[in-house]
């Protein structure tokens, strides 16, 4: 639990990812970092860069719990097996009415992608000096990526009865998935073979503590037939690996399922996780 009197000072620190172009090797290694994307089968070795990144100021007098402090930054909604990438939801105008909430100031600094990074749920992100617009999904971005610093206020609903705040998921578009390979295709078969829904879930939850999974910041880099050799062979990954498996499987037992790329305070670093 983190408490304070009146504010809360956060210092975000967490990866970037090293672009090809600017590697003396072969490209394989990156640091850890937020994407718009999620390619996890391409990046054979993460490391930590504390370069920060943002700087947030929550102006509250309540005591935040650490699951309210995710800061929310891409929604990515079209499986490739282990990989996932965005297909763009419908972009809104971003109104700013000073919906009631728990406030927030952001200093971002320069990105390579136009993402904003705010508390979940957003009501409303206010940002004077670029043009600013809001998916479906509460996703906020500016329309152009800047080169310079980006101060904002955001609002936010962080208590948990107002998680289902916002539009309806469509179920036939978080349903997409790829065509498998035979050993995942196995695996799906046999998750099916559960009864109802749930006994399906309770299935999927226990397929990695059960298989010996592993988590490594260096599992090398996965080429061909990426989910097969990933579940079936070598069960090693990090949190990329088990987020886009783990949604790609959902979907395949009928669950609607999206990954969502953020940030965690407490721990400073960047996640993915499935929604």
């Amino acid at each position: 639990m983190i408490s304070a009197p009146l504010a809360i000072f956060l210092f975000i620190t967490f990866p970037r990812y090293v672009l090809p172009w600017a590697q003396k090797n072969n490209g394989y290694r990156a640091t850890t970092s937020f994407a718009v994307d999620l390619d996890p089968g391409s990046r054979g070795e993460i490391k930590m860069d504390p370069t920060p990144v943002f700087r947030a100021e929550i102006e509250t007098e309540k005591t935040l719990d650490s699951a309210q402090l995710y800061w929310r930054g891409a929604i990515l909604d079209y499986s490739y097996g282990l990989s996932w990438a965005s297909t763009g939801e419908k972009d809104l105008p971003a109104t700013f009415t000073n919906p009631r909430g728990t406030s927030y100031q952001l200093i971002l600094e320069p990105q390579a992608q136009n993402h904003l990074f705010v508390l979940d749920y957003p009501l409303g992100v206010e940002l004077k000096s670029s043009g600013l617009v809001r998916s479906e999904g509460g996703v906020y971005k500016t329309i152009m990526i800047s080169d310079q610093q980006l101060s904002y206020r955001g609002i936010s609903l962080l208590e948990e009865s107002n998680k289902n705040h916002g539009s309806s998921p469509d179920k036939a578009k978080y349903l997409q998935v790829p065509k498998l390979g035979p050993k995942t295709q196995e695996i799906v078969n046999q998750l099916k073979t559960k009864k109802s829904l749930q006994d399906k879930i309770i299935a999927l939850d226990l397929f990695f503590p059960m298989n010996h999974f592993n988590y490594s910041l260096s599992p090398g880099v996965y080429v061909k037939n990426q989910l097969d050799d990933f579940l079936a062979n070598r069960k090693l990954g990090f949190c990329e690996h088990f987020a886009g498996a783990y949604a790609t499987l959902a979907r395949t037992i009928g669950i609607p399922s999206r990954v969502r790329s953020e940030e965690h305070t407490s721990e400073l670093q960047s996640h993915s996780f499935i929604s």
